[in-house]
């Protein structure tokens, strides 16, 4: 598996940092010693699988003292008998990161910022 970002984002992305090596329901990665390494507080949050890595990753984000915005439709989820996995997410999302957006008002607002974007 790999990470590939729209050609359109990649111009803005110069200091990003993009999680490779991820295990479904918890963070195995160096993200957070790379965001401490480069002094990084706040980010944005988007992703594959909106109730298992994305929360994932959020949560851990949050328990590790960082601010998360998580873009909401920049996320998929999984629908099976049980319930809608997407639906779940963004409920969950809602309770526990510092601020949930759509894509249009993240574009609005990302070039003003200077955060990291995974």
């Amino acid at each position: 598996f790999g990470n590939s970002i729209y050609g359109g984002f990649k111009e803005g992305l110069k200091n990003a940092i993009i999680c490779e090596d991820f295990k479904l329901y918890s963070p195995n990665n160096d993200l957070i010693l790379q965001l401490r390494k480069r002094g990084i507080k706040k980010v944005y949050l988007a992703g594959m699988a909106a109730n298992m890595e994305v929360e994932s990753h959020m949560r851990a984000l949050l328990e590790n003292g960082f601010e998360v915005i998580v873009i909401k439709d920049a996320t998929a989820g999984s629908q099976i008998d049980l319930g809608n996995g997407y639906l779940a997410a963004i409920t969950n999302y809602g309770y526990m990161a510092n601020e949930v957006l759509g894509t249009i008002k993240f574009l609005d607002y990302f070039p003003k910022q200077n955060s990291v974007h995974i």
